[in-house]
């Protein structure tokens, strides 16, 4: 007869899972490490990384202190550091982000167990829904966002160390007092707006001094406050720092510009902080659960979705053997007194939906928002109280099986957000190494004085997403900014037109250019390749941003330089893309080089390599350059095939008939007769 399971069997295990402080810290490792490891060798660098990148590449980390000095000028000191140790190797900040993630929660497990003692399973529940929350969706920007999460965790610690303060007396009481004041000033100088983290202090610790003092009176609140008055010195001297003191020069940062906007226009400044601040109560605790992020589930790889589900379920069934060594080990929460058990949920749920909606007010006040997909850093703040409230309202209506199946499913459609978020991330970086690979390709050097514009598959919010890189990989030795860029749009694209002048400092970074020396660049999808516009010769795809159009005239090809000056160590150190067999992309790039440069016979050679290889383009509009060359070499034999493909297109054919029939009179007349011989293939009706 076998034996039924018993987790008195065994040594090191045994003890381990009978003990439910270190039972729940390995559950919460290994669902931190399910939710945050998969694809975390494919993430890279993203948005805000690039210009801090640039800045310690080029100057080193004597430049963080200057570049944060605008609005967090203690954030550059972490930096710096980090980038002493791991420098621009971006596999070590994404492991660091996926340890201060799980710690925060272990921090979070160890702060409710000194709040709400023998109350093991409600604090891993707990703990664990804040693990998972969903809201927060850049934990896989691990180089610029980990700061978040790290003062988060800070305060998370001095939350647990100013319980301890509470209940102890003499020289421990007045080291955790210390150890609070320190941790919590951590927190607010990283993150200013997390400021209003400071209800869930007042709030637990409240809750821990008035649980046995019913009626609460007047001489019990005053004690209170007394007691709790010294917790509170790093927030007090921090607001008097930053309001009186600090002088803040980044808009969104700068307390006295709220402060005189709010006066200009009270009642419409209130009215505008109530809307965000609902509409943020609704984002944190309800939209985040079916909000999709930067991916959709649907959006995924057969294989993907697969692996979506399996993780999910993964985590499901952990969940349920938790469940089982709980059940067969100590007292559960169930097994309480009534009245205690009673207590500990209504402290929660008051703790959890105050705390949730009150730490969103600072955030509210600057003007900002909890915004999907671009925004969703702002809902951490509300993550410890989201995860309070719901496990208590769980406890309090529901019975242990229904309270368990809808945390399992929490946890399941959590899993889906993170592998999905996971896998965006990891194509996103993918798209950026190919981008940044076909540029190499194609640019052996940049004029300086270049201004960029354009578009990629990936959004580009601002300019130093393509300025940034492009430094790095072209002016590496170069102290100041040799190459700038701007977000291509309504407002800019006006400036391209008339050739404007451009001055900008952004974070202690000066440039001024000169639209005038404007190259336009367009990648419209994943399939397509990387093309420089000529304004000589505008090629258009059918798929390119209308705004590309506008700007064609004014691209200027001659800014990319012949003369090699890409740095192709820095090439590997910060995009390291992958070395691939030959592609059509890589051809097409070289192809346009070598249309560039006016060496027809290595165009010749690169379409042979496209037979050889058997590839195509995705996008017709590639072709012009083999087109050209194929033309002047003399190779007939294959025009015909090419022109077929482009015909196809009744954009296309119309492009090309513009092209080749306007003949530049100043042309060789090998040019001359390649667009005779063109015109002839577009231009004649069918």
């Amino acid at each position: 007869m076998s034996r039924g399971y018993n987790i008195q069997d065994g040594g090191v295990v045994r003890r381990i899972l009978n003990n439910p402080y270190f039972s729940a810290i390995l559950f919460l490792i290994l669902f931190g490490l399910i939710a945050f490891l998969p694809k975390i060798q494919h993430f890279g660098f993203y948005n805000d990384d690039w210009w801090q990148i640039y800045g310690a590449e080029i100057s080193g980390v004597e430049r963080f202190p200057e570049m944060y000095a605008s609005d967090r000028p203690a954030r550059a000191y972490w930096h710096a550091l980090l980038f002493i140790l791991f420098g621009s190797k971006i596999l070590p900040y994404q492991l660091l982000a996926v340890f201060i993630r799980i710690t925060g929660a272990l921090g979070l497990f160890w702060t409710l167990g000194k709040v709400w003692q023998n109350n093991h399973k409600a604090n891993f529940f707990i703990s664990l829904i804040f693990l998972l929350y969903p809201g927060f969706l850049e934990q896989p920007n691990g180089f610029d966002y980990q700061i978040q999460q790290v003062a988060l965790t800070s305060f998370i610690f001095s939350l647990g160390f100013s319980v301890l303060y509470f209940a102890k007396t003499g020289l421990r009481k007045l080291f955790y007092l210390l150890i609070t004041f320190l941790l919590s000033l951590v927190t607010f100088s990283f993150m200013e707006y997390y400021i209003g983290l400071e209800i869930y202090r007042w709030l637990l610790l409240g809750s821990i001094y008035f649980r046995n003092k019913k009626p609460i009176d007047w001489s019990n609140l005053y004690r209170f406050i007394k007691k709790l008055i010294p917790t509170t010195f790093a927030t007090v001297i921090f607001l008097i720092w930053r309001v009186f003191f600090f002088k803040s020069t980044r808009y969104t940062t700068d307390v006295g510009r709220i402060g005189r906007d709010f006066l200009e226009s009270p009642l419409i400044s209130i009215l505008s902080i109530f809307r965000r601040w609902f509409g943020d109560i609704a984002d944190v605790f309800l939209t985040v659960w079916v909000k999709r992020g930067y991916k959709n589930l649907s959006d995924l790889s057969s294989s993907e979705f697969i692996s979506a589900i399996f993780l999910a379920s993964v985590c499901v069934i952990l969940f349920i053997l938790f469940l089982k060594l709980s059940s067969v080990r100590s007292k559960s929460v169930s097994e309480k007194e009534p009245d205690e058990r009673k207590s500990w949920i209504r402290e929660a749920l008051l703790v959890g939906f105050l705390g949730a909606i009150i730490s969103l007010v600072p955030i509210n006040l600057a003007e900002r928002e909890v915004l999907y997909p671009i925004f969703n850093r702002f809902s951490l703040p509300s993550s410890i109280g989201v995860s309070l409230f719901f496990v208590a309202l769980f406890f309090l209506l529901l019975s242990p099986a229904w309270r368990n199946g809808l945390i399992g499913l929490m946890i399941f459609g959590s899993m889906l957000s993170h592998f999905t978020n996971n896998t965006y991330y990891a194509n996103r970086w993918i798209e950026t190494q190919n981008f940044w690979q076909q540029w190499a390709w194609r640019v052996p050097g940049l004029a300086q004085g270049t201004m960029l514009a354009g578009f990629y598959p990936e959004p580009i919010q601002e300019g130093y997403f393509i300025w940034g890189p492009a430094n790095l990989l072209y002016y590496a030795d170069s102290p100041e900014i040799s190459v700038g860029a701007e977000v291509l749009n309504n407002d800019t694209i006006k400036d391209i037109q008339m050739g404007n002048d451009f001055e900008k400092i952004f974070r202690t970074f000066y440039f001024k250019f000169s639209f005038q020396d404007s190259l336009i660049f367009t990648k419209p999808g994943t399939d397509t390749c990387l093309r420089f516009i000529d304004s000589n010769q505008p090629e258009l795809s059918t798929r390119d941003n209308p705004l590309i159009v506008l700007a064609a005239p004014y691209s200027h090809i001659n800014q990319i330089s012949t003369q090699s000056t890409l740095n192709t160590a820095m090439f590997d150190k910060i995009i390291s893309a992958s070395r691939q067999p030959v592609t059509w992309c890589y051809l097409y790039q070289k192809a346009s080089l070598a249309r560039q440069i006016g060496d027809w016979k290595e165009i010749e050679n690169l379409y042979n390599q496209a037979l050889t290889n058997n590839l195509q383009p995705a996008d017709s509009i590639e072709w012009f350059p083999f087109l050209q060359g194929l033309a002047i070499q003399g190779a007939d034999d294959h025009l015909g095939q090419i022109a077929a493909q482009i015909n196809e297109t009744p954009y296309y054919r119309y492009q090309a008939c513009q092209i080749f029939r306007n003949q530049d009179p100043t042309a060789s007349p090998q040019v001359r007769k390649q667009n005779e011989k063109l015109a002839a293939l577009f231009c004649t009706p069918d």
